[in-house]
């Protein structure tokens, strides 16, 4: 077997900035727009299910761009849960007081924080409790794009509507697409969302 790309030293050195990179797994059929990408084990960004069609990667910040992490690229002593806790508390760091909840003129609530972070604030946990704690019941949350994040309470059977046919006017004319499935938070898990 090859060495890894990156020592346990190296990866010390770049792992302040390790981010989660939220992306989408097809799973309803072809998508004229993509091109099918087979990878070896080894070779496959490392990639962790989040719910439905949603993953998180991992990403390194280059400044100019991402490098997506591979399972080549690090020794084998550094565990999937190792990259998620440490990309979670980056992405915390870099948001720390950043993150605002708005109301949307749908009548949902999203979070804004900037830098194209939104829909990896799935992952921080603390917002998803404070807002549960809140508003009193569990969340639907849509994540139509890496920029946007909306949510709703579950009881808000109006709100979701909305929340389902701004996905379908994000889908037509949007950038940097993600999911168009909701998903259900509540304070223990994220599953997909189903009526």
């Amino acid at each position: 077997m090859a060495q890894p790309k990156y020592s346990l030293e190296e990866y010390g050195s770049f792992k302040d900035k390790l981010y989660p990179i939220i992306k989408v797994h097809f799973t309803d059929g072809p998508h004229d727009d993509m091109v099918d990408i087979i990878f070896t084990e080894e070779d496959e960004p490392i990639h962790t299910e989040i719910a439905g069609d949603l993953f998180v990667y991992y990403g390194i910040d280059r400044g100019e761009n991402f490098e997506l992490l591979k399972r080549n690229d690090i020794p084998k002593s550094i565990t999937d849960s190792t990259l998620l806790a440490t990309s979670i508390a980056n992405l915390d760091n870099i948001l720390d007081g950043k993150i605002r909840i708005s109301n949307t003129t749908f009548k949902t609530k999203m979070i804004i924080c900037g830098y194209n972070w939104e829909a990896s604030t799935i992952l921080l946990d603390w917002i998803w409790d404070e807002q549960i704690d809140t508003l009193g019941d569990n969340l639907v949350v849509a994540i139509p794009s890496k920029d946007l994040l909306f949510f709703t309470l579950q009881s808000d059977k109006s709100g979701i509507e909305s929340m389902k046919k701004e996905i379908s006017n994000v889908h037509s004319d949007g950038e940097y697409l993600l999911s168009k499935k909701l998903f259900l938070v509540t304070k223990k898990s994220i599953v997909e969302y189903k009526e």
